[in-house]
């Protein structure tokens, strides 16, 4: 998560509010869609990357090498 995945950034975030903005269901409609037993990522993260997003602060950093 974060600027390494992007892709997983926007599905978290569009999976965000297709569930009625909660964090808890965003995990586990992650980990049904995928067919996981835990997903990648934890409540905590959702909250802290849609804090990014409302502020329009997620971007995607290039890497070097």
């Amino acid at each position: 998560m974060g600027s390494n995945d992007i892709s997983l950034d926007m599905e978290i975030i569009e999976l965000y509010f297709m569930n009625g903005k909660s964090p808890i269901a965003t995990v586990r409609a992650y980990q049904k869609k995928h067919s996981v037993r835990r997903a990648p990522f934890s409540e905590h993260a959702v909250r802290c990357l849609i804090e990014k997003f409302n502020e329009g602060s997620i971007t995607v950093n290039r890497r070097s090498g």
